[in-house]
């Protein structure tokens, strides 16, 4: 309410104000109470409100001598002085009185009482009782204007008006007291004057005591709604914080349909409660035991029963019981089913049932945040972390709020979990409970009579167990019985009923599927049911075995039943696929996917379903089973072969031979023209787009293109491939996927791509490549295409990690555009995949780099010191300087896990051979072990006294070796983290160790220069080996345990005899250390501090090739176990992984010699090219046909400099010894006219120049700081030029030969008058501030442009010597410049990697009018622009030589590798960055290893899909398959 003389404040609310009070008391009789201070005064009232009073004060104003005689006498007894003393006090209590008037009239008040206590301040009348009052009334009047600012409600403003209705009253008083003031006579009242004032002040003590009273009343209720505001509030914010935490707990991932709940949901499993009185017994057992509160009750009760003995019925009972009315409460339910993944799969289980149970338990889901922030993670953690981290640890939390209540947790069906999960679930919760001592939880476990849960439930008490198989058959008939009359009205007590209990035998779905059969039709009649029934009843059972379940005899009555009509093999046969299909895809699937898996009609499949409604319906538009039990009965050849009579069936599914059925079938649908894959799958417009950016309209076409079985096929052809397949359906099998191969496998990759799955692709292959491996090995058979279906899987996998990996899988279109375009195939058959896309644009590679399949780039460019594949491929594990391990995809570069724990440089990485754990060591001395499925730290072990190296898991996975700096190896037990053995012997650092195959022997690389082998069981040194002249980096052992392979610093690869220590062979690639070696097969891969990959042939030590596109050391290196690929890291913060079966080793050849070329010199009119190359090589060639010129070489010298004529005809070469060569290139038979500089002291050349005429040579020589002239001719020396004061880097002649220019260290240019025959005079130019290295003249020899070490280029006037510009733009030395033949351009090379282009011919030259970047790899040394103008050519340190176009680029090479148009910036292509792109589009590569795009025919953009342009290819050409066993 408070607010300033000229602005209003902003109101604050009581919870505001209270808070900022801190702990003051809320009472109204302390707030405030000491506050004397004045307040600024609230906004005045409205000025018609108070304008009576203030005229009435202003028009009753009194003289100031009446008023001082009145004053006199109400103040002080003393007339005399007493009528001074009143003047004053009236005189200025007339003057302040109007400002008292104020809107707020607690204010009012206490204005005016202020206001009398200053005028008798002022006036020294403050001494009597009634100054006293008032003081105590300004006291009052202070604590209420305190009161009255904190609330502004209603109630407040209304009680605020009555207080002011009193105060105007005595504010009238005062008013009148003025008056008769006015009119005053010697004779004063005083005591009745004073009297009067004092009655006005008890007034308003009076008045505003009941103010305040009614003020507390007020402030009190309304801190009692703030209170119940702050409540609720915290109760929202609680809800909220509820909220979100519940939204985290989705990311669990429950399974919906293992929730009791599904079927009241809508959802597809059918379940039903127990019929009304039966199982009462059981159902009581169990519902006591779970209501049972006692610490001696158990915590598991075990329901177990046959097939079909009801368990999950009595289980769903329960659950439904427990929902409410309960002492214990459902906590949660999970009812296996193999029917779906989700709730078949272990890993689901415990996440589920946290979910659920996070709902029902408020305190376990508030621990369960506070221990677990991440959930998303759990779900992929090995089960018994999910037991500690969801159960254990927030269940037994001490910091989780007290919960009375008991929780139930229902598990049904655990014999149905994968690979005997439901036995590793029990065993693990009865060793956690007894452990853990769960209170407040029960667990009901169900499921099968399965030998492993009996071996565990052993310890059961028996009121914890219920075998159903154990009740009296007496009970259980009954139960049917009563079931039967339930479910069967019609027909109770007929003795059709009591035939039907006998026959179930106890077994409850034995009735509840004759119950269907009879009740298939909601319309049938009584009548109609009991002629199903007798006829049901009339069919004689199997031969009856020994153990024979009557589940069986009903399956096969069923069965019997539902084919009886159809018993001709040709009718048969198609029934039984289409219900083989039901029960062996990998989802379900509905009647129309069955039929088009099995190429029928989908009326045979809904025939088939309604024929066997018995034991199958459909929900959701899926086929489901009733129970298990039935899949098993057709699964088991023993049990569904059997006879009726004298009639033999057989309804055995071989699962085998059907799930490889269907692997033909989903290639089949796939491969087919109609409703298979095909070339844009998503009828996607323009390839300029990334999905996500019209990703409606792709799913909408997604959805309408590829239909259900197609999405079926896509997913799971080769889950399907299983072992061991027949004879014929490797071959069919075989025969698919070559056709499939063909085109397709692209359209997959595509479709995958689509739908958001196309990780999955490489792994998929790899998986169908090793099956094809199997077939040729394990059954024996030949075929000649079966080694290239072998090779072109691995083709497309290596393919669809190329794309995967890369931004082009952002865009659909681009995997042909982008990744297709510039795939360098290894097959002729991949190379047909590109023939059939003629129309994307065609890529050039350049012939050298081989260009990885995948490149990942680790944060924060994160060296890289260890890199392995896992056993089987999948994945990559990294090591770094951040101390982390990283775990990515190998197919796609996803970063999936990071492993967190370590203090410093994690050095090594080793997976176990199940891929479980991964194994590190690092310069924190430590050997760590963590499990792969949750990223937690399993093990430590410490021990070394030095960082550790190197580690390596044994096969077995029992054991772990480590190298340490201490010099030491030690064997470690992985399971108690003891060190077995410590194997001494290095005398320096051990780098690299591993076991042998067997896990018998360990071998190991030092600083010592050795190698050593170990017994791994002794501990005992077999054999040392020596050679190395440098530190060995790393070791590896052949799996045949043969050979012995190790690097070292010594540049050298190195291969030994395991059995002697003998040296087998060496292998030396660059001058560079070789950093890790490893092997597979034959082959050797090894990495270099030079940035390269090298594979070798290990029997022979030849190199197989070099695999570059590292930018620098590359520290580690090894393949897949496969050998097919090879992984790499580097100190640049990639991993890379190349295909190993690829070298370009013939175009390495051919590339050689340019690659060698280091020093260029081009004619002035840039059409002609010289280069000299480390090997000591000269060559001269037209820059733009290519024509090499002959120039006679000896290559015996170490050439250092080269120049051509100014006319380009003469070429002249300098070398280290002083010798320069001289030739005409024009000439046919050119020969090299050769002298010696002489008499230079050091005979190294630096620089050379050619007259335009070819008589005269300008030289300049390290060591010296002159130039000397000599005569082409006699080879003399002309003259000598002196003048600067050290080394002439550049000397050039003039057009005319009349002048000469030099640069020099001594940072000056000069220019030299080669008429002067004592070569002293010259004109100075000085100002760069670094050696002048390069220098030209301009065509009309006025000008002369200079490139310094400075950075910078200056253009000199020669007449006067004085600097016309100064040119800045590079940032680094200036090695060539050069001007264009009209001299008003100039161009510049730098160190900088750049090329620029100025214009000279005016002022406006500060800055390049072009600058050329990002092509050049290494300083431009050379520059030349054309004739015309229009074009630079330029050569650089990197070898390479390039011709630039002048004019705009049609696109660029933009952030992240794509190419952009320059006009519109759409998305052209992205190109791989090891390709080593042109970053512009008019340029042309005369030398140099860069790759190329023409996008002149190709088909883009909204015309993309016309790049397609499919051809009718003959795949059979050669002759019809064959194959030999």
């Amino acid at each position: 309410m408070a607010s300033s003389s000229s602005s209003k404040k902003a109101k604050r609310p009581f919870r505001d104000w209270f808070k900022s009070k801190g702990s003051r008391s809320t009472a109204i009789s302390e707030i405030g109470a000491n506050d004397t201070t004045s307040h600024s005064p609230s906004p005045s009232i409205a000025p018609e409100e108070d304008s009576a009073i203030a005229l009435s004060i202003q028009s009753n104003a009194a003289s100031e001598e009446g008023l001082g005689m009145l004053a006199h006498s109400l103040l002080h007894p003393d007339v005399k002085e007493g009528l001074g003393i009143a003047g004053r006090f009236m005189q200025t209590l007339v003057k302040k009185l109007p400002d008292c008037i104020d809107g707020n009239p607690v204010k009012m008040a206490f204005s005016i009482v202020k206001t009398i206590i200053e005028i008798k301040d002022e006036i020294g009348d403050n001494k009597d009782l009634l100054t006293e009052r008032l003081q105590r009334t300004k006291l009052l009047l202070s604590d209420a204007i305190g009161k009255v600012e904190l609330d502004d409600s209603e109630d407040v403003k209304r009680e605020m008006e009555e207080y002011k209705r009193n105060i105007q009253e005595q504010n009238a008083q005062l008013a009148r007291i003025t008056q008769e003031l006015e009119s005053i006579v010697r004779n004063i009242d005083y005591e009745n004057y004073k009297k009067r004032i004092n009655t006005i002040c008890t007034v308003i003590d009076e008045t505003t005591n009941v103010f305040m009273l009614n003020m507390q009343i007020e402030i009190r209720k309304t801190t009692a709604k703030m209170h119940e505001q702050m409540k609720e509030e915290k109760q929202a914010r609680q809800e909220e914080q509820q909220e979100r935490r519940m939204l985290s707990l989705q990311g669990l991932n429950p399974s919906r349909r293992a929730d009791h709940r599904t079927v009241l949901e809508g959802q597809s499993l059918k379940r039903e409660t127990c019929a009304e009185g039966t199982r009462v017994k059981i159902l009581e057992g169990i519902t006591n035991w779970a209501n049972d509160h006692t610490i001696n009750s158990p915590r598991v009760f075990w329901l177990t029963g046959q097939a079909g003995s009801g368990k999950t019925t009595i289980a769903y009972t329960i659950a439904k019981r427990f929902e409410s009315g309960q002492p214990t409460i459902l906590g949660a339910s999970f009812l296996c089913s193999r029917q779906f993944d989700e709730t078949r799969s272990l890993n689901r289980v415990l996440p589920t049932i946290s979910y659920q149970l996070s709902y029902k338990c408020r305190s376990y889901v508030s621990a369960l945040h506070a221990q677990l922030a991440d959930k998303s993670t759990v779900v992929d953690h090995d089960f018994s972390e999910q037991m500690q981290e969801l159960f254990v640890g927030p269940w037994l939390d001490p910091l989780r709020p007290h919960d009375p209540a008991t929780y139930l947790v229902i598990v049904d069906a655990l014999d149905e979990i994968d690979e005997s999960g439901g036995s590793k679930f029990l065993d693990l919760l009865l060793t956690t409970i007894n452990q853990q001592h769960f209170i407040g939880l029960k667990f009901l476990v169900a499921s099968r009579t399965d030998p492993r849960i009996v071996e565990i439930c052993h310890s059961f008490e028996s009121r914890a167990i219920c075998r159903l198989q154990d009740v009296p058959i007496e009970d259980a008939d009954v139960d049917i019985e009563r079931y039967l009359d339930i479910k069967l009205p019609s027909i109770v007590g007929r003795p059709e009923i009591t035939e039907i209990r006998r026959r179930a035998s106890g077994l409850f779905i034995y009735a509840a599927t004759v119950v269907r059969i009879l009740t298939s039709s909601q319309s049938i009649t009584d009548i109609e049911q009991m002629r199903r029934l007798n006829k049901f009843l009339s069919k004689p059972s199997g031969i009856s075995r020994r153990g024979k379940s009557p589940i069986d005899e009903l399956y096969e009555q069923i069965l019997c039943e539902a084919f009886s009509d159809f018993m001709e093999e040709e009718d048969l046969n198609p029934r039984l696929r289409i219900l083989f299909t039901f029960l062996c895809t990998f989802e379900r699937i509905s009647t129309s996917v069955a039929a088009a898996l099995m190429d029928d009609d989908d009326k045979l499949a809904k025939a088939v379903l309604n024929d066997l409604h018995a034991v199958l319906y459909i929900q959701d538009g899926r086929v489901f089973w009733y129970h298990a039990s039935f899949p098993d009965f057709l699964f088991s050849q023993h049990r569904s072969n059997f006879r009726i009579g004298n009639e033999e069936y057989n309804f055995w599914c071989d699962e085998v031979a059907h799930r490889n059925l269907l692997a033909t079938s989903c290639l089949r649908v796939m491969n087919s023209d109609d409703c298979g894959l095909r070339f844009n799958m998503g009828d996607i417009r323009s390839s300029y787009l990334l999905d996500s950016e019209h990703v409606e309209v792709i799913s909408e076409q997604v959805n309408k293109n590829i239909r259900p079985v197609l999405r079926y096929s896509l997913f799971h052809w080769v889950a399907h491939l299983s072992y061991p397949p027949s004879f014929d359906d490797a071959r069919n099998i075989l025969s698919r996927i070559l056709e499939f191969l063909q085109i397709r496998v692209l359209f997959w990759i595509e479709a995958m791509n689509l739908l958001g799955s196309v990780r999955e692709c490489t792994p998929m292959l790899h998986k169908a490549q090793v099956w094809v491996h199997y077939c040729m090995s394990q059954l024996k058979l030949k075929w000649k295409e079966f080694d290239f279906v072998y090779s072109s899987l691995l083709e497309a996998a290596n393919f669809s990690t190329y794309f995967a990996g890369s931004p082009a899988a952002k865009s659909t279109p681009h995997l042909y555009i982008s990744s297709l375009a510039t795939w360098k195939p290894e097959f002729a058959w991949a190379q047909e995949w590109k023939n059939q896309f003629s129309l994307i644009p065609t890529f050039t590679h350049n012939g050298r780099t081989n260009v990885p399949l995948l490149t990942i780039h680790v944060p924060g460019a994160m060296e890289i010191y260890a890199v392995t594949f896992s056993m089987n491929g999948a994945q990559i594990a990294s090591g770094s300087t951040d101390g982390f391990v990283r775990i990515w995809d190998a197919s796609s570069g996803e970063e999936l896990k990071i492993l967190k724990g370590h203090n410093g440089v994690v050095n090594s990485v080793s997976f176990t051979s199940d891929d479980r754990w991964i194994a590190s060591g690092s310069d924190d001395l430590s050997v760590r072990v963590w499990d792969v499925w949750n990223g937690e730290i399993a093990k430590i072990m410490e021990g070394h006294t030095g960082a550790v190296n190197s580690v390596s898991f044994s096969r077995s996975g029992s054991w772990i070796v480590s190298g340490s700096d201490d010099t030491s190896i030690r064997v470690w037990d992985v399971s108690t983290t003891e060190v077995l053995r410590v194997l001494e012997g290095h005398a320096g650092g051990v780098n690299s160790v591993a076991f042998s195959d067997d896990d018998t022997r360990i071998v190991s690389g030092s600083d010592d220069c050795s190698v050593r082998l170990w017994d791994a069981i002794t501990g005992e040194m077999l054999r040392v080996m020596t050679g190395h002249i440098g530190c060995v980096r790393s070791v590896a052992i052949s799996s045949d345990g043969a050979w012995i392979v190790s690097g070292s610093d010594d540049c050298s690869v190195r291969v030994w005899d395991a059995s002697t220590g003998e040296l087998l062979r060496v292998m030396v690639g660059d001058n560079q250390d070789v950093t890790s070696v490893a092997l597979s097969g034959n082959s050797i891969v090894s990495s270099s501090e030079d940035g390269t990959v090298r594979v070798w042939v290990a029997s022979t030590g030849d190199m197989l090739g070099v695999l570059e596109g590292h930018t620098d050391w590359v520290l580690t290196a090894g393949f897949s176990r496969d050998g097919a690929r090879i992984v790499s890291g580097s100190i640049d913060g990639s991993v890379r992984v190349w295909n190993s079966t690829i070298f370009p080793v013939a175009e390495l050849k051919h590339s050689a010699n340019t690659s060698a070329a280091r020093k260029f010199a081009f004619s002035t009119d840039g059409t002609r090219i010289m280069s000299r190359s480390i090997d000591g090589s000269v060559r001269v060639w037209d820059a733009y046909t290519g024509h090499e010129f002959q120039v006679p070489n000896d290559s015996s010298e170490s050439v250092t400099y080269v120049a051509f004529s100014r006319d380009g005809t003469h070429v002249a070469w300098g070398s280290e010894d002083g010798h320069v060569r001289i030739s005409d290139v024009t000439s046919k038979h050119p020969e090299a006219k050769v002298f010696k500089l002489k008499p230079s002291p050091v005979n190294t050349v630096l620089s050379i120049a050619l007259s335009n005429d070819g008589t005269m040579i300008a030289s300049s020589s390290s060591g010296e700081h002159i130039v000397r002239l000599w005569d082409v001719l006699t080879g003399d020396e002309l003259r000598v030029l002196n003048g600067h004061i050290d080394w002439v880097r550049v000397v050039a002649f003039s057009g005319d030969a009349k002048q000469i220019v030099s640069g020099s260290d001594d940072k000056s240019v000069r220019v030299w008058d080669v008429s002067d025959l004592e070569g002293e005079n010259s004109k100075v130019m000085k100002g760069h501030s670094y050696r002048v290295i390069s220098v030209a003249f301009s065509p009309d020899a006025t000008r002369i442009i200079s490139g310094s070490g400075d950075g910078s280029v200056r253009v000199w006037d020669v007449l006067t010597g004085t600097a016309i510009m100064v040119l800045n733009g590079h940032a680094s030395a200036v090695g060539a410049v050069a001007f264009s033949n009209d001299g008003k351009l100039a161009v510049s090379g730098s160190d900088d990697d750049t090329v620029a282009v100025w214009n000279v011919s005016n002022d406006s030259g500060a800055m390049p009018i072009n600058a050329i970047t990002g092509c050049h790899h290494k300083g431009v040394n050379s520059v030349a622009l054309s004739d015309d103008g229009t074009s630079i050519l330029s050569g650089s340190w990197d070898g390479s030589v390039l011709i630039w176009g002048m004019d705009d680029p049609l696109w660029y090479v933009s952030e992240g590798n794509w190419i952009r148009s320059s006009s519109t910036n759409d998305r052209l292509m992205w190109v791989p960055p090891e390709a080593n792109v042109l970053q512009r589009s008019n340029c042309r590569v005369i030398l140099g290893h860069y790759s190329s795009v023409d996008f002149e025919q190709s088909m883009i953009g909204p015309n993309w899909w016309k790049c397609y342009t499919p051809k009718l290819l003959d795949y059979w050409a050669t002759s019809s398959p064959w194959y030999e066993v």
